[in-house]
């Protein structure tokens, strides 16, 4: 507007001249002298290059004011270093900050849990619907005291097993009845090692049938039905969740089949 310009300027070595304001109207208006361009700053090197919390970082350079009193913040990967211990135009010393901790592994949750603050079962922060939460733990619905009456369940899972790929000729009728057989001897096999002492054998027997197996994004996507006893019905999801999880399917799969 007619009282306020505000502008970028551009690039240009150190150097003292006018500031002239051109108009749409052919005038000119000008300040001699009134815009001096400061040396460039220039940073020369920067000791340590690596580091971590509370590293002591020396950066030497020219004329790193760029036409200011000070330095005011000092960006390493991103993060602004905590303090600023030192700060010349010449040379600046900070101290690094906490980063965001990338290489970190993300927890997982225990086979019982929905979420968690750790890999114990006894971390759970919320349950899946088919469980409730108590001091920490995803336990049965059915109160205390009480359990599932006998009686059979079916329940459909879809879940993925990393770095397995279809390929050509992989997971036909003969493959997916192998799949369908180690995790019914190994879902069987966990819940007989429940400590259901009272169970007759075969209450802890599972059938599988495989209903599709895909190529997921990370691996193989496979959709399964679980026919148990409803007695282990809070056990399905955990139970399936920490075969995958854990590497045993895979290991067994691979014990069973070279190809799996």
């Amino acid at each position: 507007n007619d009282t306020l310009v505000i502008l970028t300027a551009g690039a240009s070595g150190p150097q003292v001249g006018d500031i002239q304001v051109n108009t749409n109207t052919g005038s000119k208006l000008v300040v001699l002298n009134g815009w001096t361009y400061v040396t460039v700053a220039n940073i020369t090197s920067v000791t340590p290059s690596t580091g971590q919390y509370n590293t002591r970082v020396t950066v030497l350079g020219t004329d790193m004011f760029g036409g200011g009193l000070s330095v005011s913040t000092v960006l390493l990967s991103t993060i602004p270093a905590r303090a600023i211990e030192k700060n010349t135009d010449s040379e600046v010393i900070v101290l690094a900050d906490r980063a965001v901790a990338y290489s970190s592994c993300e927890t997982i949750c225990h086979g019982t849990c929905f979420s968690c603050s750790s890999s114990f079962n006894n971390s759970c922060t919320s349950c899946p619907a088919s469980r409730r939460l108590v001091n920490g733990y995803c336990v049965s619905i059915c109160s205390f005291g009480s359990y599932r009456s006998a009686g059979l369940v079916s329940a459909t899972a879809v879940f993925g097993i990393p770095g397995v790929q279809l390929g050509h000729g992989h997971y036909g009728s003969d493959e997916q009845e192998l799949f369908a057989t180690v995790l019914s001897v190994s879902m069987s096999n966990v819940f007989h090692s429940l400590g259901i002492a009272t169970s007759p054998s075969n209450m802890t027997n599972v059938t599988v049938s495989v209903n599709s197996v895909l190529d997921g994004s990370d691996g193989a996507l496979v959709n399964v039905t679980v026919l148990s006893d409803q007695m282990f019905y809070e056990e399905l999801e955990g139970t399936l969740s920490d075969l995958v999880g854990s590497g045993d399917l895979l290991a067994k799969l691979k014990e069973n089949s070279s190809d799996a």
